[in-house]
């Protein structure tokens, strides 16, 4: 998330890798590398255990960004790891189609 997406480590360590800002930063960084005009990043929790942090399975956070802005989105989903993932590509997807049309 650091070296490829240009996410900063003040941010990891305040926030944590599943997090708005984490998120934030990842679809930031893919517009700034300057490759895309859209980007589409998510980090959660998909089980089947959450992480050492008190975060629950099934938190997802995705972001869509474009050169005019980076819109975040929170989820609390609830299935196995297949399904929260599923789900996650799905919304990621139609939150994408929406910024676009």
């Amino acid at each position: 998330k650091k070296m490829r997406l240009g996410v900063k480590e003040e941010t990891l360590r305040m926030y944590g890798a599943v997090s708005e800002q984490t998120a934030y930063e990842m679809a930031q960084g893919l517009i700034n590398g300057g490759l895309c005009d859209v980007s589409i990043a998510t980090t959660g929790i998909a089980g089947p255990k959450s992480d050492l942090s008190s975060k629950p399975v099934g938190l997802v956070y995705l972001s869509v960004g474009t050169k005019d802005d980076v819109a975040v989105y929170k989820y609390n989903l609830k299935g196995d790891r297949k399904s929260i993932t599923e789900t996650a590509i799905n919304l990621a997807l139609f939150h994408t189609f929406k910024i676009l049309k």
